[in-house]
């Protein structure tokens, strides 16, 4: 078994400041108020998010509820989680036209206090709230597509937060199966990210001097649980479906055709989507993409040579938490990789957000530029909502409601 936490290795208290906890609901209502006018009209009308992948799934959670059956009755590359949850979301509300508004708020807002829970531990004060408004002003609005790709990521990071503290065998025992239910929304970030996780806890035994038994068994405590969750979504549709029907829509596609779609799909084709079709936006949007082109995946190579060094040694509390947020972090930037583009490259950034923030405050050289990330947020969501509310919004009516049919300035559809 796993060696256990004693009282030496116990973390120490993580609770909120005072400060910190007063903070919280003005941070969370401004939140709210800017994810609020990004995805809806001056007049409460949700702009219209169907131009994506968003819209694929509400159709396919319509039929879902009609009765057919996905794998067997229509084609999906992705397990079946998105559709599945909007399934459940118009049985519970109706066919709604701001349903993918609201639930896109609520995840946003989830997003936001996932961060927060992640970056007290490492962050002191106002600075631990700065990664998670950084990443909804910056990824979130560069991608306004409530897609699977956002849920999963989202369950991923709650993984995160449940190992921050320590790897008990309960908490083990829960990211593997937060990460079971993310594969089961994409399929490659919660399978790249579980293997993000196992060499999280490679290491940290490692470090801990543990024995191979012990370390297997750390390993089995997160794997298995990974792995039944997924086992039995997967035995379900080979059940109902039919084996045939399922790998050839999740495994046969994905592998040999998906390279043939017009997305990106190398470094060369990124380079060329971002010069053309990001340089021109110009002023401050410009920040958005370099941020998350440049910026993001560069921050993990320092933390992460730097906890590698300490491997041997019993890890403290930061470094632990730091070369957590690296494995996880560049195995998502690794499963997009093979298709990188802005929007994929948006979903997978909160690790970097966290660990970018936390190399800035450490330095005493860097620490004074933390103002001017809070002016860079202020900045954006001044922008965002002027330049979503600038005209008035063109309304059309639908059967599931009325919606406004221009984008809010700024994201990806510019």
């Amino acid at each position: 078994m796993p060696k256990q936490p004693t009282a030496a290795d116990a973390p120490a208290s993580f609770a909120f400041t005072r400060a910190q906890a007063l903070a919280l609901p003005p941070i969370f209502l401004c939140a709210a108020l800017y994810l609020d006018a990004i995805l809806f009209s001056a007049l409460r009308i949700p702009f219209d998010l169907s131009y994506g992948d968003n819209g694929l799934m509400l159709n396919e959670a319509v039929r879902i509820l009609q009765g057919q059956v996905i794998y067997r009755d229509f084609f999906d590359l992705h397990l079946p989680g998105g559709p599945y949850f909007y399934a459940a979301l118009i049985r519970l509300f109706g066919a709604r036209a701001w349903l993918p508004n609201a639930s896109f708020a609520c995840l946003g807002l989830v997003f936001l206090g996932t961060s927060i829970a992640i970056s007290r531990r490492l962050l002191d004060g106002a600075a631990a709230f700065l990664p998670g408004l950084m990443f909804l002003v910056v990824s979130i609005h560069s991608y306004l597509d409530p897609t699977d790709h956002w849920y999963s990521v989202l369950l991923i990071m709650i993984a995160v937060a449940a190992l921050a503290e320590t790897s008990s065998p309960t908490r083990l025992i829960v990211a593997g199966a937060l990460c079971g239910l993310a594969t089961i929304f994409t399929q490659n970030h919660g399978c790249v990210g579980a293997l993000g996780f196992a060499a999280f806890i490679w290491w940290e035994a490692r470090g801990k001097n543990s024995s191979a038994p012990e370390t297997i068994a750390s390993e089995a405590l997160f794997l298995l649980p990974f792995a039944a969750t997924v086992a039995l979504c997967i035995g379900y549709f080979v059940w109902i479906a039919g084996a045939g029907n399922f790998f050839a829509s999740t495994v046969t596609f994905p592998f040999k055709y998906w390279a043939a779609t017009s997305d990106p799909n190398s470094w060369s084709d990124y380079a060329l989507f971002i010069v053309i079709d990001q340089l021109r936006r110009g002023g401050i949007h410009i920040l958005r993409p370099l941020i998350i082109v440049a910026v993001i995946p560069a921050v993990y190579a320092l933390p992460l040579i730097g906890g590698l060094r300490k491997a041997r040694n019993p890890p403290d509390r930061d470094s632990r938490l730091v070369v957590l947020l690296c494995a996880v972090g560049l195995a998502l930037f690794v499963s997009i990789v093979n298709s990188a583009s802005l929007s994929r490259l948006s979903v997978v950034a909160l690790p970097g957000f966290i660990l970018l923030i936390w190399l800035v405050n450490r330095s005493a050289w860097t620490r004074p530029a933390l103002p001017l990330f809070w002016l860079l947020i202020a900045a954006l969501m001044l922008m965002d909502t002027w330049g979503a509310h600038e005209h008035a919004a063109n309304h059309v009516d639908t059967p599931s409601g009325t919606v406004a049919i221009d984008y809010p300035r700024g994201n990806y559809r510019d």
